[in-house]
């Protein structure tokens, strides 16, 4: 059972009060630390069976490890996702070595071992782990991907693991959704690190649905160590995953230098099934292509509308005569010289709009003149002379993507950089840092690559989305963040973590890279009311005229949205017994926001758009919760059973 409660909105500034719910949640996710897992198992003799207390258990290349106790049972707590070898050994038996272990994000690995005796010195005792067929302590919907199955994976990028899961659907705007949820609803973490996209929605739809912040979570695939898609049962430790959890851990470097480059190239071209998407034999050029089949609508009131020509638009005093029989003559003479020169205007106009031109700002362009080009770098390794202790990995990614649909900018422009430090002074004490930085520049609608817009009808002469040509703003996105994790580990059942965030983003669709149209007015004058030249304050309507491209599919957008964002949390776990995973934590999070947005009316093929609406407002709300859960693990039950508290 769950109640989730939230901040509520009024005159476009937040209203926080303090409301606090609980959540009971049985047979939800594992409760380990979001970075982490765990390995247990029990040992015993190969020959009798009988149960060895006191037998050391090692993960190799780690300060990690464990004993057994006189049941023989052992667990190793706090192991960073991966695949490791590990190492038994107990005095009169022969070394076990059990290369392949994976160790999970939030999972428990069972690992029994049986130790064969030796009175004399013998080499050790090597297997290979295989994965297993059932996870015994996987009580949700949930999927693990490692590094080698990312590497051989077809995907173009990280978030091409999302098309490729059941369950997670790609919305239009190129968001992700759960089964059928918001794409609010899906909670995404990287090394723990919430990326959270506070204020920045589509423009025009003032928070009704987020814009296409997919980029976010598309970290350069080498750099990622592990990933895992949730989407049913979580625990107490989500408080923002009403639908999906997809949670990424980074690699951390080896104690060894290495690296890699990855290059792709895609030359121009054509790269989709059927014709180009503009030839004339296509229904549409075969339907409008010459003056004759516009010549035989003049008649249609819907025809005339979609030009302007209406009893509410130009020529009202002419059209509504002509319509009622009180037209002399010579003003219905006058009225067909209207329509011949209006319809040979607007089909001059489509002819244009229609054949792809890259030098011409009012039409399509060929698509298949533009490559594709992506560049993915990481290197990791030690630094300084022991390469236990100070280690790092980073990765980065620029990717050059051609939109397929007419937009003012024909390319999208994506990176991403992380770097990852790790420094383990001693085996109890160990600190990552975290810095990111992420950018995105391109057309407004150009965050999904596929072509399913194109051939969307929409409304003639037009009929389909890809003649639209997309006037608005280039669209610029921007994060960095830095995040710092100390992990203390008080002893082997035990330890303490803190993890300090801060994360700066930036959503832009500045005026300044609106195309350029000698009928078309600065963006500015919208902005401003006419009192004084004061920004409108949200909700705010204005009716400052301005004119648009013909026969172009667009809304005047203007958006500035930046948000600053803290967030603070203290974790505590304790394997209190063989059967019982103890874990509490405290969560604040703090938002200062600032947004400032004009949007008009949506009209399609109307030349002038006369009226919008403005919001502009500032906000600081924040969150505060905590959480106590306990994971179960018993002989044919597993279950995780915690309680949430949380105000706003």
């Amino acid at each position: 059972m769950e109640k989730h409660l939230r901040y509520s909105q009024k005159n476009y500034t937040f209203s926080l009060s303090k409301i606090f719910f609980f959540a009971i949640i049985i047979a939800g996710t594992g409760i380990l630390n979001a970075q982490r897992g765990k390995l247990s198992g029990e040992i015993r003799d190969a020959k009798t069976g009988e149960r060895l207390p006191g037998v050391a258990v090692r993960i190799d290349g780690t300060t990690l490890g464990g004993v057994s106790d006189i049941d023989g049972k052992y667990f190793v707590l706090n192991i960073p996702a991966g695949k490791y070898s590990v190492t038994a050994s107990y005095v009169g038996y022969a070394k076990y070595l059990v290369s392949n272990v994976e160790i999970n994000i939030d999972r428990t690995t069972q690992l029994d071992i049986k130790l064969k005796q030796s009175t004399l010195e013998m080499d050790e005792v090597v297997v290979v782990a295989e994965k297993p067929k059932i996870i015994k302590d996987q009580t949700s919907s949930a999927t693990t991907i490692d590094d080698e199955q990312i590497a051989a994976a077809p995907i173009e990028g990280l978030r091409g693991i999302l098309d490729l899961t059941a369950g997670f659907q790609k919305n239009e705007k190129g968001t992700y959704s759960v089964r059928g949820s918001g794409s609010y609803e899906v909670n995404y973490q990287i090394n723990g690190v919430d990326q959270i996209n506070s204020a920045t929605t589509s423009p025009g739809s003032f928070g009704v649905e987020k814009a296409d912040n997919s980029w976010k979570y598309d970290v350069n695939p080498i750099g990622v160590q592990q990933m895992q898609l949730i989407s049913g049962g979580f625990s107490a430790e989500y408080g923002n995953a009403q639908a999906g959890v997809v949670k990424v851990v980074l690699k951390e470097g080896s104690p060894r230098l290495s690296g890699e480059v990855r290059v792709e190239y895609r030359p121009p071209g054509q790269y989709h099934f059927g014709k180009y998407l503009y030839d004339q034999s296509l229904y549409e050029w075969q339907r409008w292509g010459t003056l004759d089949r516009w010549m035989a609508y003049k008649d249609s009131s819907f025809f005339l509308q979609d030009l302007g020509i209406t009893s509410e638009g130009r020529y009202k005093w002419l059209y509504d005569k002509v319509r009622n029989g009180t037209a002399t003559p010579d003003e219905v003479n006058a009225w067909n010289n209207v329509l011949n020169q209006e319809i040979n205007w607007a089909f001059n106009t489509w002819l244009t709009n229609h054949s792809p031109s890259d030098n011409n700002p009012l039409g399509v362009y060929d698509y298949r003149d533009r490559a594709y080009s992506k560049v993915m770098v990481g290197i990791g390794g030690p630094l300084g002379r022991d390469p236990d202790k100070l280690k790092f990995f980073f990765s980065g990614e620029y990717r050059k993507n051609p939109t397929r649909l007419p937009t003012s900018e024909k390319d999208q422009i994506s990176q991403n950089y992380m770097l990852n430090l790790t420094y383990t002074p001693t085996p109890a004490h160990k600190f990552k840092l975290l810095l990111g930085y992420q950018h995105y520049r391109g057309g407004i609608w150009s965050g999904s690559s596929d072509i399913r817009w194109a051939g969307l009808a929409f409304s003639p002469p037009s009929t389909s989305y890809k003649y639209y040509v997309l006037i608005d703003p280039i669209r610029t996105e921007q994060t960095i963040t830095q995040s710092l994790n100390y992990v203390f580990t008080i002893d082997a059942k035990s330890f303490l973590e803190a993890t300090i965030t801060h994360m700066s983003e930036k959503y832009e669709l500045p005026y300044e890279y609106l195309p350029s149209y000698s009928q078309q007015r600065d963006v500015l004058d919208s902005l401003y009311d006419r009192n004084g030249g004061n920004l409108l304050k949200a909700g705010a309507w204005w009716d400052t005229q301005y004119f648009r491209a013909p026969d172009a599919f667009s809304t005047l957008y203007y958006q500035d949205t930046r948000t600053e964002y803290w967030a603070a949390n203290l974790d505590f776990t304790s394997q209190i017994n063989q059967a019982n995973l103890l874990k509490a934590g405290l969560r604040f999070y703090f938002w200062d926001l600032y947004n400032n947005g004009v949007n008009s009316r949506f009209k399609a093929n109307a030349l002038v758009a006369t009226t919008g609406v403005a919001e502009y407002y500032t906000a600081q709300p924040y969150n505060i919760a905590f959480y106590l859960q306990d994971k179960m693990e018993y002989e044919g039950m597993i279950a995780n059973i915690g309680v949430r508290a949380e105000a706003y």
